[in-house]
């Protein structure tokens, strides 16, 4: 199981999200939303995924951080 409390953006819970689905391991995903503390659980072989749940994306993003492209990032500092 993975233990996501990075809280600089919604780029890197994407990236580890999307990881965690390709490598078929659970995420737990823990950050703070309007004042209040929220708390996410994801099943890898289950239905739904941080990317089905959130929107705003670009479709760079989308591209370069999807299940089926994530091993290939190398850098996320763009």
């Amino acid at each position: 199981m993975v233990f996501n409390c990075i809280d600089p953006g919604d780029v890197f819970d994407l990236a580890i999200s999307s990881l965690c689905r390709k490598l078929e391991k659970p995420l737990l995903m823990g950050g703070t939303f309007s004042g209040s503390f929220t708390c996410d659980y994801y099943n890898p072989t289950g239905h739904g995924c941080y990317l089905c749940m959130t929107d705003g994306f670009s479709r760079e993003n989308i591209e370069k951080l999807h299940p089926s492209t994530i091993l290939e990032v190398e850098d996320l500092s763009w």
